[in-house]
């Protein structure tokens, strides 16, 4: 049998695991990670579209109140987005599982370290790595610009906060908005894989994946993006 990741048929696969049925359990479980992650970049996004609105209308004051905020709520949706990418790698390093998976598109992204690391994933998934791999690959690398899109946040907005560079105001500004959208697109493909790994996902571990899910965000780990990705490369050189 011809485990290499498919190539012309990826999309398609994807595609069917998205919109295709899942049994009540895994239904309900997508459904609930999927409405928590929404809510929570629903509120930053309101939160920071209100600031750079203000900032725009010369509300300098205001927008700051607004961006004093993002640091806190964009926290809380990074940790969300780390331990379910950090879930769905651990169960599917530990098991037999291969989700489908389509490597991230360069086009999706504005920020240029993100278009760097998603040509990346897409050679990489493409040319080296089996379907597992590829999957797992794809997962550290969202893990990697999350990571950084959250401490780009913080930066900024402290730079902003402290008014001490406000001749590079503008391009701070800009900064956060790229990487909203950054950090929209990082969300949109962890729901993607969430609901592929679900689908081959046995009904009879989602609990035991959802407690995984429960202890990680209880207790986050500091992640170490580079040995991440080198980890899931090479954990499974022959299998899947």
């Amino acid at each position: 049998m011809n485990h290499s990741c498919p190539r012309d048929s990826a999309g398609v696969s994807v595609q069917r695991d998205w919109i295709g049925w899942l049994p009540e359990c895994k239904q309900d479980t997508f459904d609930r990670h999927a409405r928590e992650l929404e809510a929570r970049y629903l509120i930053l996004s309101v939160t920071l579209d209100d600031a750079i609105r203000l900032y725009n209308h010369g509300s300098e004051f205001q927008a700051l109140q607004d961006i004093s905020l993002v640091p806190a709520l964009c926290g809380r949706l990074t940790l969300y987005l780390e331990c379910m990418l950090g879930s769905l790698e651990a169960w599917v390093s530990d098991d037999t599982l291969i989700p489908n998976v389509v490597p991230l598109d360069p086009a999706n992204f504005l920020r240029r370290h993100d278009k760097y690391l998603a040509r990346k994933c897409c050679l990489l998934s493409r040319i080296l790595l089996t379907q597992r791999s590829g999957f797992l690959f794809k997962s550290n690398v969202l893990r990697e610009m999350v990571c950084y899109l959250g401490k780009d946040f913080c930066a900024l907005a402290e730079i902003l906060l402290a008014g001490t560079a406000r001749a590079a105001c503008p391009k701070l500004w800009s900064g956060l908005d790229t990487g909203h959208f950054d950090l929209n697109t990082c969300l949109r493909e962890t729901l993607i894989m969430l609901r592929c790994f679900l689908r081959v996902l046995p009904e009879i571990q989602v609990l035991g994946f959802q407690n995984n899910l429960a202890v990680r965000m209880a207790a986050p780990e500091i992640p170490d993006s580079t040995a991440r990705i080198a980890s899931s490369v090479f954990h499974h050189p022959t299998s899947a």
